[in-house]
């Protein structure tokens, strides 16, 4: 009974360092991700409202993904295997994009149209045969203004389609 105690130190004393350890991984990451943030944030600084909005955007994933590291290294310092939580993770993001694959390519033609800007709001557009003015781009659609009505174009189709711009009475192609 007597070398059960040294041993079960010991092993105390290892695990102790492995947390602390950990636990200075994920202040690291916070830190990481914190400077990370700010650093993306301070590029759009000087820039127009909409191009701030998708830097913000940016700025979020980068710092949950810099967490997400953090988490996942300071588990395996823990002794966790975190590979099995990987692959996991891995699989669950391939159905969630197959499952939302329209949406996330909506919200990417999105961000892109808002970060790029082909056209502005208050711009006379025509694309597929539809003439209006924009009123409103957001993740998911962009909202043309007719004459008789209000038209919601996928933001997707908005990128892969041909756009007859009209400026200050000058039509210019765009995309």
């Amino acid at each position: 009974m007597d070398l059960a105690w040294p041993n079960l130190a010991a092993t105390a004393l290892h695990l102790g360092w492995q947390f602390m350890i950990a636990i200075g991984i994920m202040v690291g990451a916070l830190v990481l991700a914190n400077l990370a943030r700010r650093v993306i944030e301070s590029i759009g600084l000087g820039r127009a409202p909409l191009r701030r909005e998708v830097l913000r955007i940016v700025s979020s994933l980068a710092y949950f993904v810099i967490l997400a590291m953090g988490a996942a290294t300071a588990l395996g310092t823990l002794g966790i295997d975190v590979a099995a939580l990987v692959a996991g993770a891995g699989l669950a993001g391939l159905a969630l994009g197959l499952a939302l694959k329209d949406p996330i390519g909506n919200a990417v033609a999105g961000l892109m149209m808002l970060y790029f800007e082909p056209f502005r709001l208050g711009d006379r557009i025509t694309i597929l045969g539809i003439h209006g003015q924009v009123d409103d781009i957001d993740l998911r659609y962009t909202r043309i203004a007719t004459s008789e009505q209000i038209v919601l174009v996928p933001n997707t189709v908005l990128l892969t389609s041909t756009i007859s711009i009209d400026r200050d009475g000058a039509s210019q192609p765009s995309l």
